[in-house]
């Protein structure tokens, strides 16, 4: 659902700035949007539309659509029509979130097999262990198979199985949404970065995500403090937003945006490079966006890396567990055709 609010939000944003470029009336153009798509569209639409036409601005229409427009959206807006880019301002957005859109489409794209097969994995399991005791009933004489020897019926192992299960998928729906959420502090990241390729993976998508939006509120207008703050938010990192307030109070102070970064001591020195040169050259959008760029193309490279070893994984598992059925059933037909032969 997040990635196809955001492709709207890309597609949208596209439009206006076109019809801007075009020179269609304000009003005519967030008219003519409130026409069209889902319900909840039309109506945040409608709004300002409506807020437009009263002789408010774009961006107080957007803030009154009951949360339509994301906060970073807003902010763009606003710094451009202050400074009279508003075009520029829907372009930059539309290019961010087609952007953001394209890599959530390959990263899901290149984990869906993987993900597909675990869970496949663990059905087939919960089948096979229904199977075996299905099977030992069906002959009057034979014994339920124990798995693992602890003497438990067939039905214990499946409903043991199903636990382990759920608090497998359960335990990492919580971390993920914890650390999200920052429920954790920042230890979640501290210990994913010190995860070969996972770490590293998860560290430059938020970096990426930081440079795109430290581009686009500079190519805005917007103010530094403001917008490093945005940068800060959109990286939906806990280990990076806990930094922000600190950096916002350097930065008030006359502090250049690299050192106030550097300070922190959470980002990488060849990102610190790209921004003070970026401020040292007075082209800090083109540098930050040649960055996310390339941390976006590492990301990807890294992604599909990750996905081979955990198809590689998922799949030495399911041989590994096939092998011990095999085993396990082989050893225990062996069992009965040596009492038969005593």
């Amino acid at each position: 659902m997040a990635r196809i609010r955001l492709k709207r939000l890309a597609d949208l944003c596209h439009r206006v700035g076109v019809s801007y470029r075009a020179g269609i009336d304000v009003r005519t153009i967030w008219d003519r949007e409130s026409h069209s798509g889902s319900p909840r569209h039309r109506l945040a639409m409608r709004k300002v539309s409506e807020r437009v036409s009263s002789g408010h601005t774009v961006a107080e229409g957007m803030r009154a659509a009951d949360g339509y427009f994301p906060e970073l959206a807003c902010a763009i807006v606003e710094a451009g029509e202050t400074g009279g880019r508003l075009e520029r301002s829907f372009q930059l957005l539309a290019h961010h979130y087609d952007t953001i859109v394209r890599f959530w489409r390959d990263m899901t794209g290149r984990l869906a097999w993987p993900v597909f097969q675990l869970l496949g994995a663990v059905v087939v399991i919960a089948l096979m262990i229904l199977g075996m005791g299905w099977a030992a009933t069906v002959n009057a004489n034979a014994e339920p198979f124990d798995w693992l020897g602890l003497g438990w019926t067939t039905m214990q192992y499946f409903w043991a199985w199903v636990t382990l299960s759920i608090l497998f998928f359960g335990s990492i729906t919580l971390v993920i949404y914890g650390s999200l959420s920052g429920w954790f502090g920042d230890y979640p990241m501290r210990i994913a970065r010190r995860i070969p390729l996972l770490g590293k993976t998860i560290q430059i998508f938020s970096l990426a995500r930081f440079a795109w939006v430290l581009a686009a509120v500079y190519e805005a207008g917007m103010n530094t403090m403001h917008g490093v703050g945005l940068a800060f938010r959109s990286t939906q990192n806990y280990f990076y937003l806990q930094h922000e307030a600190e950096t916002r109070e350097r930065l008030q102070s006359g502090m250049e945006v690299a050192d106030a970064l550097r300070l922190t001591g959470a980002f990488p020195p060849d990102f610190l490079m790209y921004v003070e040169n970026g401020e040292l050259t007075g082209e800090l959008p083109e540098s930050m966006n040649r960055l996310a760029e390339q941390y976006t193309a590492e990301a990807e490279k890294n992604l599909s890396l990750i996905s081979k070893i955990m198809f590689f994984v998922i799949f030495s598992m399911i041989a590994l567990f096939i092998a011990f059925f095999i085993i396990s059933l082989m050893a225990r037909y062996v069992g009965i055709l040596n009492s038969f032969a005593e």
